[in-house]
């Protein structure tokens, strides 16, 4: 089954959980995304306050080309920064936002292997990735929760437009 993004319009969308790999985007003046588990993937939020339009996205690899099958990875496109990313601002913007009017958020990027290591650097890979990504697009990244070794909640306030996340027993804004 492709894992292609989901649009959502309504006055309130109540909670939707991002699972890995997901994308969403919803058009609406209340509701909350969320993504649970973030360990080496990252999660990314986007909202346009004026177009009231907010989105997140679930990555787990940097690039498609290192998936083991080339049509899964079409078929996941939230899996993979190189199609993840591109493919959430497309759908926000098609939803009403301007990127230019986007706040981003990312989390994520951990090496949550024992002792915070992490041999094959997916984390970091996957955050350099995500970061070279937005910073050729022109986009600025306006809060971020990165690195370390514990995997963290992130969840997206459609009303408010905030980034809280959750980890290690503590709730924050980013």
């Amino acid at each position: 089954m492709a894992n292609i993004p989901h649009t959502n319009e309504s006055a309130d969308c109540g909670t939707l959980i991002i699972g890995l790999g997901g994308l969403e985007v919803v058009r609406t003046g209340r509701g909350l995304l969320v993504t649970y588990a973030l360990g080496s993937c990252i999660g990314v939020t986007v909202h346009d306050p004026i177009a009231r339009v907010g989105g997140m996205v679930h990555l787990q690899m940097a690039n498609s080309r290192d998936a083991s099958d080339p049509v899964e990875a079409q078929a996941s496109p939230g899996r993979y920064v190189d199609l993840g990313l591109p493919l959430l601002i497309v759908t926000a913007e098609r939803c009403g936002a301007l990127a230019s009017r986007l706040r981003i958020a990312i989390a994520g990027g951990a090496a949550p292997g024992p002792g915070g290591s992490d041999y094959f650097a997916i984390g970091k890979r996957n955050l350099t990735a995500v970061r070279k990504w937005l910073w050729q697009s022109g986009l600025l990244v306006a809060g971020e929760d990165v690195g370390g070794d514990q995997p963290r909640t992130m969840k997206l306030d459609l009303a408010t437009g905030q980034t809280v996340m959750s980890a290690q027993g503590r709730q924050y804004q980013i």
